[in-house]
């Protein structure tokens, strides 16, 4: 694949996308660990996120549905923002369990994120899950056409 056919285009997501030759030097001090790192201008966003989590992979949404009635009967809101379960059969999505949470997916890691994302895309008609998926296959294009691992960094 050519990198004019990749496609970087501006939708920011929940974490900020990188892609990175070293995790743990990137981890100490964030930035370039290489000439081809480099940060995307889109990722999954809130919205994708949740579809794709708590709608198609049916994530257990009691510990967040106790929380958001708790801040209800207190007139405050709360939006789910994170899980602790590993998701069976999804090993790397499981890994963008949160918004305030890193997940890193290690070059060696991107092909089984890309065929998780290929499998969950067969499974559901939801748009804005697809959405996601798209973002995630198009993230993991990049980083395996670059040779890179996967750095979504929380804000």
């Amino acid at each position: 694949m050519l990198e004019a056919e990749l496609e970087d285009f501006h939708d920011p997501g929940m974490h900020v996308t990188w892609l990175v030759k070293d995790t743990q030097a990137f981890c100490q001090n964030p930035g370039p660990t290489s000439a081809r790192d480099r940060a995307l201008n889109f990722g999954l966003n809130h919205r994708e996120w949740l579809a794709l989590y708590f709608d198609v992979l049916e994530v257990d949404r009691s510990v967040s549905d106790k929380l958001v009635a708790e801040f209800a009967s207190r007139s405050q809101k709360y939006i789910a923002d994170e899980f602790e379960a590993e998701i069976p059969g999804y090993p790397m999505l499981s890994r963008i369990n949160g918004v305030y949470r890193d997940a890193v997916v290690e070059r060696s890691e991107v092909e089984v994120l890309r065929q998780e994302c290929l499998q969950l895309k067969s499974h559901t008609s939801n748009p804005i899950a697809l959405k996601g998926a798209d973002k995630l296959l198009k993230i993991s294009d990049w980083a395996q056409h670059l040779n890179l691992s996967i750095f979504l960094m929380c804000d």
